[in-house]
Protein backbone atom coordinates (compact mmCIF):
# COMPACT_ATOMS: atom_id res chain seq x y z
CA UNK A 1 0.00 0.00 0.00
CA UNK A 2 2.78 2.58 0.77
CA UNK A 3 4.27 1.57 -2.62
CA UNK A 4 1.32 2.69 -4.38
CA UNK A 5 1.23 5.81 -2.59
CA UNK A 6 4.76 6.95 -2.85
CA UNK A 7 4.33 5.66 -6.98
CA UNK A 8 1.22 8.06 -6.88
CA UNK A 9 2.50 11.07 -5.21
CA UNK A 10 6.17 10.45 -6.60
CA UNK A 11 7.36 10.96 -3.78
CA UNK A 12 9.11 8.58 -1.46
CA UNK A 13 7.55 8.39 2.39
CA UNK A 14 9.30 9.84 4.86
CA UNK A 15 11.18 7.48 8.08
CA UNK A 16 9.13 7.26 10.94
CA UNK A 17 10.53 6.10 14.16
CA UNK A 18 8.67 4.49 16.51
CA UNK A 19 10.81 6.03 19.71
CA UNK A 20 9.47 9.46 18.14
CA UNK A 21 7.14 10.95 20.10
CA UNK A 22 5.35 13.06 17.54
CA UNK A 23 5.30 9.57 15.81
CA UNK A 24 3.82 7.79 19.16
CA UNK A 25 1.36 10.32 19.34
CA UNK A 26 -0.18 9.64 15.69
CA UNK A 27 -0.58 5.92 16.97
CA UNK A 28 -1.77 6.16 20.11
CA UNK A 29 -5.33 5.15 20.48
CA UNK A 30 -8.39 7.41 20.46
CA UNK A 31 -10.81 7.81 23.84
CA UNK A 32 -13.28 5.84 22.34
CA UNK A 33 -10.42 3.10 21.43
CA UNK A 34 -9.81 3.30 25.14
CA UNK A 35 -13.47 3.63 26.47
CA UNK A 36 -14.31 0.41 24.84
CA UNK A 37 -11.12 -1.34 25.86
CA UNK A 38 -12.39 -0.05 29.58
CA UNK A 39 -16.03 -1.44 28.42
CA UNK A 40 -14.42 -4.98 27.75
CA UNK A 41 -12.41 -5.48 30.50
CA UNK A 42 -15.21 -4.58 32.83
CA UNK A 43 -17.33 -7.11 31.63
CA UNK A 44 -14.73 -9.81 31.53
CA UNK A 45 -14.34 -8.69 34.96
CA UNK A 46 -17.91 -8.87 36.17
CA UNK A 47 -18.00 -12.89 34.22
CA UNK A 48 -14.97 -13.90 36.33
CA UNK A 49 -16.80 -12.52 39.41
CA UNK A 50 -19.89 -14.13 37.91
CA UNK A 51 -17.79 -17.56 38.39
CA UNK A 52 -16.92 -16.90 42.27
CA UNK A 53 -19.08 -18.94 45.21
CA UNK A 54 -21.65 -17.28 45.80
CA UNK A 55 -20.56 -16.03 48.86
CA UNK A 56 -16.94 -14.80 47.91
CA UNK A 57 -19.67 -13.03 45.02
CA UNK A 58 -21.41 -11.25 47.59
CA UNK A 59 -18.57 -9.71 49.04
CA UNK A 60 -16.39 -8.57 46.56
CA UNK A 61 -19.49 -7.05 45.02
CA UNK A 62 -20.30 -5.38 48.03
CA UNK A 63 -17.15 -4.25 49.41
CA UNK A 64 -15.25 -3.60 45.92
CA UNK A 65 -17.91 -2.43 43.59
CA UNK A 66 -20.44 -0.71 46.34
CA UNK A 67 -17.90 0.29 48.91
CA UNK A 68 -19.40 -1.62 51.88
CA UNK A 69 -16.80 -1.14 54.93
CA UNK A 70 -15.14 -4.79 56.51
CA UNK A 71 -17.14 -3.54 59.40
CA UNK A 72 -20.51 -3.50 57.55
CA UNK A 73 -20.09 -6.34 55.81
CA UNK A 74 -19.34 -8.08 59.18
CA UNK A 75 -22.15 -7.07 61.24
CA UNK A 76 -24.77 -7.02 58.50
CA UNK A 77 -23.49 -11.16 57.83
CA UNK A 78 -22.88 -12.19 61.50
CA UNK A 79 -20.02 -12.96 60.57
CA UNK A 80 -16.45 -12.04 62.21
CA UNK A 81 -13.84 -9.24 60.89
CA UNK A 82 -11.61 -12.06 60.44
CA UNK A 83 -13.80 -14.02 58.61
CA UNK A 84 -15.09 -11.30 55.92
CA UNK A 85 -11.24 -10.10 55.25
CA UNK A 86 -9.62 -13.80 54.60
CA UNK A 87 -12.71 -14.58 52.47
CA UNK A 88 -11.86 -11.22 50.67
CA UNK A 89 -8.45 -12.54 50.42
CA UNK A 90 -9.40 -15.79 49.60
CA UNK A 91 -11.86 -14.40 46.75
CA UNK A 92 -9.04 -12.33 45.45
CA UNK A 93 -6.67 -14.92 44.59
CA UNK A 94 -9.13 -17.05 43.29
CA UNK A 95 -10.20 -13.97 41.05
CA UNK A 96 -6.56 -14.01 39.80
CA UNK A 97 -6.03 -17.57 39.63
CA UNK A 98 -9.29 -17.37 37.03
CA UNK A 99 -8.18 -14.27 34.97
CA UNK A 100 -4.55 -15.55 34.57
CA UNK A 101 -5.64 -18.60 33.70
CA UNK A 102 -8.39 -17.50 30.94
CA UNK A 103 -6.74 -14.13 29.67
CA UNK A 104 -3.33 -14.09 30.68
CA UNK A 105 -0.97 -11.47 29.27
CA UNK A 106 -3.29 -11.36 26.17
CA UNK A 107 -5.74 -8.79 27.52
CA UNK A 108 -4.09 -5.51 28.61
CA UNK A 109 -5.37 -2.08 28.79
CA UNK A 110 -3.27 0.93 29.03
CA UNK A 111 -5.10 4.15 30.29
CA UNK A 112 -8.33 2.95 30.62
CA UNK A 113 -9.01 4.48 33.91
CA UNK A 114 -10.13 0.77 34.86
CA UNK A 115 -7.50 -1.83 36.24
CA UNK A 116 -7.93 -4.90 36.44
CA UNK A 117 -5.52 -4.92 39.32
CA UNK A 118 -7.29 -2.60 41.43
CA UNK A 119 -8.45 -5.24 43.54
CA UNK A 120 -4.82 -6.72 44.18
CA UNK A 121 -4.41 -3.30 45.65
CA UNK A 122 -6.89 -3.49 48.58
Amino acid sequence: MANVCVQDHGRAAPALSLDDERTRARVTPSASDRQFGALELRDRLEKAIARLPANYRLLVAAHYLNGVQYEDLAEALALPLGTVKTQLHRAKQQLRRMWKRTYDDRFKVQGSGFRARSLQNR
